[in-house]
């Protein structure tokens, strides 16, 4: 029934399959463009743009300002003369008509809900073989990035996959470019690793889900964290967190508490480079990843609370502890837990909006995770002891007994 809203969604998977192998099925077509599901009717519509427009026209009328003026972009000077080559050839592969910089644009940060960004993405800066397989066979499924949740049951097309568009040199240039432009900063790629992943994947014929992606490679953790706004290593104030590591908590605390400032701390807890608030207030419709601390109950003391902060993984509130799940097949996923029964296991992987269940029967081990998802350097982000005050007090005075 291609007005069911379900199966409509079957039918674009389906329309999506015809699309990534070049074969025009206008009968699937047209039903999907009649149907009462709209996101259905905008997808199909996609589709259609691309047969009967881009491979026409190439991508004029697709996302025109992305191909009327060729951008030519700097190499960086830290790459070596052949990588900069590399990058260059990379730069104008990006800029071919229908390919990168259609969907996602010169700047990068792709085209409203559709399109995701390419500017500090974990997808882009974080595993070399998993940005491979997607450049290889395309992605399709629910994906978040800096916040935005890209749906394809909202008319979110997959992710092209170049792997007979592109030889493994151009697809090694294109990724050695979007890994390295607009503030990225990652590993070049080479064709003997595009090589490999595509001889690896061989027998691959259908887009990547992310889940397999994140099964086979786990979104890491210090680019996830970055993602929402905490970065460790853009400033880093060491003097300041030796010293403090050579004090005595409570003797922190009681300081803190008689010389601090809740108003200027409150300040830094939303506004300063540490970025508190991104885990422990964070915005509505965001996944939380940390304790709000306006309504924790703890029976740690003030000494405890600040000696969390400076060795956060000494002690690991369990409802925020990530967890490896092994299942009795040898899959192995790893997220927070959300919740736990007797006979089932919830948790989220930080990479994606929806939780996984597991029945406790299929589990074969549960290993918790002895690292605190809360960076174990944030002090460095602060400028003086002044600081560490101001925040501390506001910390130990907003949290309920």
């Amino acid at each position: 029934d291609k007005d069911d809203e379900q199966e409509a969604h079957h039918l674009l998977e389906a329309l999506w399959l015809h699309q990534q192998h070049n074969v025009k099925n206008e009968e699937l077509l047209n039903t999907l463009l009649s149907s009462k599901v709209k996101h259905a009717v905008v997808a199909a519509n996609t589709v259609k743009h691309f047969w009967y427009n881009v491979d026409a026209k190439g991508a004029s009328g697709f996302a025109a300002p992305a191909e009327t003026e060729f951008v030519e972009f700097e190499p960086p000077k830290r790459l070596s003369p052949n990588d900069q080559k590399i990058y260059k050839t990379g730069a104008a592969i990006y800029q071919r008509e229908s390919h990168c910089g259609t969907c996602h644009l010169t700047h990068g940060k792709g085209n409203g809900i559709t399109y995701p960004s390419l500017v500090r993405s974990p997808w882009v800066n974080g595993s070399e073989d998993r940005l491979i397989k997607m450049a290889l066979h395309g992605m399709w499924g629910k994906i978040t990035v800096h916040g935005k949740t890209y749906d394809p049951s909202r008319g979110v097309p997959p992710m092209t996959a170049f792997r007979n568009l592109l030889t493994d040199e151009e697809i090694a240039a294109v990724l050695t470019f979007v890994r390295n432009t607009w503030g990225n900063s990652a590993s070049t790629i080479t064709p003997a690793s595009v090589k490999r992943v595509r001889a690896e994947t061989i027998d691959r014929t259908t887009f990547w889900v992310p889940d397999q992606l994140l099964e086979e490679h786990p979104l890491e953790a210090a680019l996830v964290l970055k993602d929402i706004g905490i970065d460790v290593e853009a400033f880093s104030n060491k003097k300041l967190e030796d010293e403090l590591l050579q004090i005595a908590p409570a003797k922190l605390a009681e300081v803190a508490l008689a010389q601090g400032d809740s108003n200027r701390g409150k300040n830094l807890f939303y506004k300063s480079a540490a970025a508190c608030f991104a885990c422990h207030d964070p915005a509505p419709g965001t996944t939380r990843l940390g304790p709000n601390l306006k309504t924790m109950t703890t029976k740690l003391d003030h000494a405890e609370l600040v000696d969390s902060i400076l060795r956060p993984s000494k002690r690991i509130e369990k409802e925020f502890a990530q967890v490896n799940v092994i299942t009795d097949q040898g899959k192995q996923f790893t997220g927070i837990r959300v919740s736990e029964t007797d006979d089932e296991l919830v948790i989220r992987n930080l990479a994606q909006p929806e939780p996984m269940v597991f029945k406790k029967s299929d589990l074969e081990e549960v290993l918790e995770s002895r690292t605190s998802l809360m960076p174990a350097n944030l002090t460095r982000m602060l400028k003086n002891r002044g600081e560490f005050n101001d925040l501390m007090k506001y910390v130990l005075e907003i949290r309920k007994r």
